[in-house]
């Protein structure tokens, strides 16, 4: 990259065209971005009530992998897809145990991703990173609407394409990670607390 591309000042640099390994060198950086397409996009910071949820996932899956479950995962960490895409799931779900040492960044495909819907992440979430989702091979996507307390759920059919979401209201079986199961009372729990 040179130069001139790194010294941003103070318009920052939401919006600029970057392969994603002139994004990745970007480094830890104040805000919310990803790269779609080539395009840096922001994201507003999380509202309390995302966290709590994301905060809760983390939790049942910390419970499921020291209770044995095979598998490990990242919240809120760069995945590259490809050199035009890199996303920052919620949650990115890996089959198998954490490698070591811990790698300096993720190229690998999760086996599931998580996103915790926010109000203006609806057309991302539930359009643009499902199809590239689907595209890159996730194999399962999850996409937990907290206000409405339920998750939609897509998994791959065996011709390889994202099956019509499904509606769960009370628990998400994880086909893709063997023996994994969301629960949503949680949930639903921190959202109808009176």
């Amino acid at each position: 990259m040179s130069a001139a591309r790194t010294n941003f000042g103070p318009l920052g640099f939401g919006g600029l065209r970057l392969s994603a390994r002139e994004f990745l060198a970007l480094g830890e950086a104040d805000g919310r971005f990803e790269l779609i397409q080539g395009v840096v996009v922001m994201s507003p910071s999380v509202r309390p009530l995302h966290w709590r949820v994301l905060s809760e996932i983390h939790q049942q899956l910390l419970s499921f992998q020291t209770g044995g479950g095979d598998c490990h995962h990242y919240c809120e960490i760069d995945v590259q897809f490809d050199e035009r895409t890199v996303y920052q799931p919620d949650v990115a779900v890996f089959r198998g145990a954490e490698p070591w040492p811990i790698p300096k960044s993720l190229s690998r495909v999760p086996d599931l991703a998580i996103e915790v819907l926010s109000p203006g992440s609806k057309p991302l979430d539930l359009i643009t990173k499902r199809d590239d989702y689907e595209r890159f091979g996730v194999g399962e996507y999850w996409v937990i609407d907290a206000d409405e307390c339920h998750a939609r759920v897509w998994q791959r059919l065996d011709g390889g394409d994202f099956a019509d979401p499904v509606l769960e209201t009370t628990s998400v079986a994880c086909r893709v990670i063997a023996g994994f199961t969301l629960d949503l009372a949680p949930i639903r729990r921190l959202v109808l607390r009176p």
